[in-house]
């Protein structure tokens, strides 16, 4: 089917529009580490990005989902991504725990979409997390308490 331009149009603007919110959820979410004084959990050294356990590109159900998130330095970031060293995925594993790791295939096996409604409910609950600071303290209470968000 050919594309027509407007549907064009909106492709690039949902491209764009995610770019956006990857950003904004990052940002947030390394302020709630460092609030929370949350290290890397591979190697215990002060965190400063939030990696996806489970790929963006495998499922847009856990893109925006904290639970998802897991808090990295740079260099076990990079030897995950780049070297292919996962002793770091399997120490994250084994840390979370099976519970965790069961609830992340249950909803990695829903179907998602790339669309406008998946973008709107992603920025509706950033909002919601960014106008109170009880959802940052609950956010680090959670997970220092079940070790994940």
């Amino acid at each position: 089917m050919k594309r027509t331009p407007l549907k064009k149009e909106s492709k690039a603007a949902n491209k764009l529009r995610e770019k956006k919110l990857d950003r904004a959820y990052q940002d947030y979410f390394r302020e709630v580490c460092e609030e929370g004084n949350i290290p890397c959990e591979v190697c215990g050294k002060p965190m400063n990005l939030v990696h996806h356990f489970i790929e963006k590109s495998q499922c847009v159900n856990l893109r925006y989902n904290p639970i998802n998130f897991v808090p990295l330095c740079s260099s076990c970031h990079f030897k995950i991504h780049m070297v292919g060293d996962y002793t770091g995925i399997a120490k994250i594993t084994l840390r979370r725990g099976k519970k965790w790791f069961d609830k992340l295939q249950e909803i990695k096996k829903l179907v998602g979409h790339k669309d406008k409604a998946t973008y709107d409910r992603a920025e509706e609950q950033l909002i919601k997390l960014k106008s109170n600071d009880f959802y940052l303290m609950e956010l680090v209470e959670t997970y220092q308490k079940l070790k994940h968000f």
